[in-house]
């Protein structure tokens, strides 16, 4: 690819930066230029991987199942031994006075420091209905990413053919490609 190509490029150019100043031959401008070479081609290497991995990623292969609902003062480390033994993350509907009113992740539990997950309750970290963006389970994970940058929404709600709703997905937990 070009961006093996770059980085290729760019070792000759730091090699031979090296040994134009070992030598009294050049400078080590030539090798600067080969290190800001490598990085960028690099850099392009690593976007170009996730974006193939985003295309040919499925929303099925991420998103997190959603389970039984959940009412508001249950802890953090409660929600924890619900979700236990699940392989993928899961996702609780909360229950509020008028229904359900979002859902919780259990991804929330890996950024709260264990400690606090016996006081921190689930009704701290809902997100509610209307800061989701919709998407069908069989939906490529690029097409659902762009879409939901666009709409300005970080969570996506995931139904399957029949119209239900299936799974959630936080994209701050998906590492997506940024615009060139």
């Amino acid at each position: 690819t070009a961006a093996r190509a770059g980085e290729v490029f760019g070792t000759v150019l730091i090699v031979g930066g090296v040994l134009g100043v070992l030598t009294g031959q050049g400078t080590l401008l030539l090798g600067l230029l080969g290190v800001f070479l490598r990085v960028a081609a690099g850099s392009e290497r690593v976007q170009a991987t996730r974006l193939d991995a985003m295309t040919r990623a499925g929303i099925r292969d991420a998103m997190a199942v959603i389970q039984r609902p959940i009412t508001p003062g249950i802890t953090l480390a409660g929600l924890e031994s619900m979700s236990y033994g699940s392989d993928q993350p899961v996702a609780f509907p909360l229950w509020g006075r008028d229904g359900v009113i979002g859902l919780v992740s259990s991804s929330v539990i890996t950024r709260v420091p264990p400690a606090q997950r016996v006081y921190d309750t689930v009704d701290r970290h809902v997100v509610e209905w209307d800061r989701f963006t919709s998407a069908r389970v069989d939906e490529a994970m690029v097409d659902v990413h762009e879409r939901a940058r666009l709409a300005g929404k970080q969570h996506v709600l995931i139904y399957d053919s029949l119209g239900a709703q299936v799974g959630h997905l936080d994209l701050s937990d998906i590492v997506a490609p940024q615009p060139a």
